[in-house]
């Protein structure tokens, strides 16, 4: 389980819709996700290219459920 400092930087990347940012510091090389319905991506490196994806073409992302 991470610290809470590494938490909280973790958490300061992302509202700071430094999205791509954060994946590359914390994630790991073989980390993966999943979108629903469709298969993993796999690799740090997929991941910060999806993420730059979604973040093309807007300034930020907010939080829909506020």
């Amino acid at each position: 389980m991470p610290s809470p400092e590494t938490l909280e930087r973790f958490i300061a990347r992302v509202e700071s819709n430094e999205h791509v940012r954060a994946i590359e510091e914390f994630y790991s090389a073989q980390a993966s996700m999943r979108e629903n319905q469709k298969p993993p991506r796999k690799g740090r490196e997929a991941l910060m290219e999806g993420e730059r994806k979604v973040m093309d073409g807007r300034d930020n992302v907010r939080n829909l459920f506020q």
